[in-house]
């Protein structure tokens, strides 16, 4: 099948294809299928050549891989179809555009030279063949994506250069700058704007920006933060060391999750989030929320209420030799048994503070809470500051 090179720049299509990356992410196999996607359509990338399916050679490694036709299999086609057909329709697009993503997601870039070549090979790919990542370089490759979109940006300022290397490769550079949310996309965009001065590109690259801007947040499901008075009685009674042993066995023993992630688009908060157990997916649940309906959207500051832990430890503390003072005075009960419930609130209190608290601040990870007029409230935890403020600034 002849392949278009027309780029997914609506946001439905980045949608789609966003929705077919995940949905490969949730593949068993999805290692071997990159693998195989690897040299397919990495070795058409090196080749420049424009026809990437190649059945024969889809079904040998596949079949070196072990993978069966239904390990390919998602919502959106059979990863392993388009690879030797190439997509018949949009949602296949979608597919192949992901498929390459994933691709480039386990690419090991450690060197300039590195990020250059795959840039190259990326814009490539995009500009001829349907196995365009353009729109999802942000999700591929996460904190890398400062550093690939400066290479992206490169590429572009030297086919600028270059009159007679054409547009294509320019032009795919500025699809993959104006999909992406990273904070360098408009630094490079600007700097392009500036360089360029093909008539046609001016023309895109002088537009007027589109009014509703989009934004990604990624974490997990966390309960919300919890008021004074209840962290107080819980510590206090022991449940919340017996609530911390039990979410930390259920981590390392069961390899629970609840990933979550929030996109902030058009004044729509759009949150899906998975229960996992044992590397199995149990639930899958999406939240929608607007404006309208939105009541609060916070995120908590770097060590939030780090003086209440503190106090909370003194209390415990001042009540145990308080109480022990008075033991040795009055001879009565055992202070053993004081000792061991100062070691059970301090050990629960202690581990709030710091699976909670410590450990996030220091990692530049919040929590974001988001409160509904009607349903009831999501809580993402583990997620980026910077890119949380960037989000709810959205929604202000």
């Amino acid at each position: 099948m002849a392949e278009s090179s027309s780029f997914p720049t609506t946001e439905k299509a980045h949608e789609k294809a966003r929705a077919a990356f995940d949905a490969l992410a949730g593949l068993d196999k999805l290692s071997a299928l990159v693998g195989v996607a690897r040299a397919i359509v990495g070795g058409a990338a090196e080749a420049r050549r424009i026809d990437v399916p190649n059945p024969e050679k889809t079904k040998e490694l596949a079949a070196e891989a072990k993978l069966e036709p239904d390990d390919a299999k998602t919502d959106f086609g059979n990863a392993l179809l388009v690879l030797e057909r190439g997509p018949e329709d949009q949602s296949e697009r979608a597919l192949a555009c992901a498929l390459y993503a994933h691709v480039l997601a386990e690419s090991k870039l450690s060197s300039a030279a590195e990020e250059d070549r795959a840039a190259s090979d990326m814009l490539w790919l995009a500009a001829h063949t349907a196995f365009d990542a353009t729109a999802l370089v942000d999700r591929a490759l996460g904190d890398g994506t400062g550093e690939f979109l400066t290479a992206v940006h490169s590429r572009a300022e030297r086919a600028l250069s270059r009159p007679q290397d054409g547009l294509a490769e320019p032009l795919a550079a500025i699809v993959t700058l104006v999909a992406s949310t990273h904070e360098s996309a408009r630094a490079l965009l600007d700097k392009l704007r500036a360089q360029c001065t093909h008539p046609g590109l001016r023309a895109i690259l002088m537009k007027e920006e589109p009014r509703t801007e989009t934004a990604r947040l990624e974490g997990e499901i966390t309960a919300a933060p919890r008021g004074p008075v209840v962290t107080t009685i819980l510590a206090l009674t022991g449940i919340l060391l017996l609530m911390q042993v039990a979410r930390g066995f259920a981590k390392l023993a069961l390899a629970y999750k609840r990933p979550a992630e929030a996109t902030f688009s058009g004044g729509i908060i759009r949150i899906t989030e998975k229960t996992e157990l044992l590397g199995r997916t149990l639930r899958e649940r999406e939240y929608v929320i607007t404006q309208k309906t939105l009541k609060r959207a916070v995120r908590e500051v770097r060590y939030p209420r780090l003086s209440f832990y503190t106090g909370l430890v003194a209390l415990a503390l001042g009540s145990f030799f308080g109480v022990s003072l008075f033991v040795d005075g009055a001879r009565s009960a055992s202070p053993s048994l004081l000792g061991t419930g100062l070691l059970i609130v301090l050990a629960g209190i202690g581990l709030e503070y710091v699976l909670g608290t410590l450990v996030p601040g220091q990692r530049k990870r919040c929590r974001v809470a988001f409160e509904a007029t009607r349903g009831p409230g999501v809580c993402i935890g583990d997620v980026d500051i910077a890119r949380a403020d960037q989000a709810l600034a959205l929604i202000k």
